[in-house]
């Protein structure tokens, strides 16, 4: 069982809470200060934050968990939900930023099946994925693919 802190809205984690609730001990934050006071505070073995999360603070939050020396070896992933719309270019960007600042990863719940999400978090609680890791050819931004395009020239 893995202590989870979820950092969103009020609301927004429903589905995840659905998801992990069973098999993982949550717990929950809605602003920034909360989420650093408590993660000061409690050992977590996977932090995951809305980019809704506090007035969409969820980037200052990644580098802040940087900044604490407890979490700066636990594994962020970043996420939206339904309450999150957004089209496919602004999506890629918004992942492509949280991937840049180094979280395990990024799902966008609204395209994944529950057991999808579920594989994706425990990747992340494995290191499977790990800090930075590979975006596939399907994930890949349109600038990516671009230069992957040139590469392969």
């Amino acid at each position: 069982m893995s202590h989870i802190l979820i950092a969103d809205l009020n609301k927004g984690a429903t589905r995840l809470t659905n998801i992990l609730e069973s098999d993982h001990t949550l717990a929950y934050v809605h602003t920034v200060n909360e989420a650093k006071r408590f993660a000061r505070q409690v050992k977590f073995d996977l932090v995951i934050i809305g980019l809704l999360f506090d007035e969409s603070r969820m980037y200052e939050l990644i580098n802040e968990f940087k900044l604490i020396p407890s979490l700066s070896e636990t594994p962020v992933m970043g996420f939206s939900d339904q309450a999150t719309a957004s089209s496919i270019t602004s999506r890629n960007s918004i992942e492509g930023s949280a991937h840049a600042l180094g979280v395990c990863d990024y799902v966008d719940t609204r395209r994944l099946s529950d057991r999808e999400i579920l594989d994706r978090i425990n990747s992340c609680l494995s290191g499977k994925l790990g800090v930075g890791r590979k975006i596939t050819r399907q994930e890949a931004t349109p600038t990516q693919k671009r230069e992957q395009q040139e590469r392969a020239r």
